[in-house]
């Protein structure tokens, strides 16, 4: 899915998408099952309920990235 790239994960956690992983090392970084669920959640909203990247952002923020929550108010 072109919203689980390198490139995208990092272009969301610039843009406040994504909350910070935990490094691992310099290197590498270690990504929750929440994370993962939050990038089936970023496609979704941006495909099906056609919302700006900002506003996903202003969701996901608002909710502290909680996808039981953010699923809560998109229901």
């Amino acid at each position: 899915a072109p919203h689980r790239t390198r490139q995208a994960v990092h272009f969301y956690l610039r843009n406040g998408l994504l909350p910070r992983p935990v490094r691992s090392s310099r290197t590498y970084s270690l990504y929750s099952t929440e994370c993962i669920e939050l990038l089936n959640l970023i496609g979704e909203c941006k495909t099906e309920l056609r919302l700006s990247l900002r506003e996903i952002a202003d969701l996901f923020a608002r909710h502290l990235y909680s996808v039981k929550a953010i699923r809560l108010e998109l229901e």
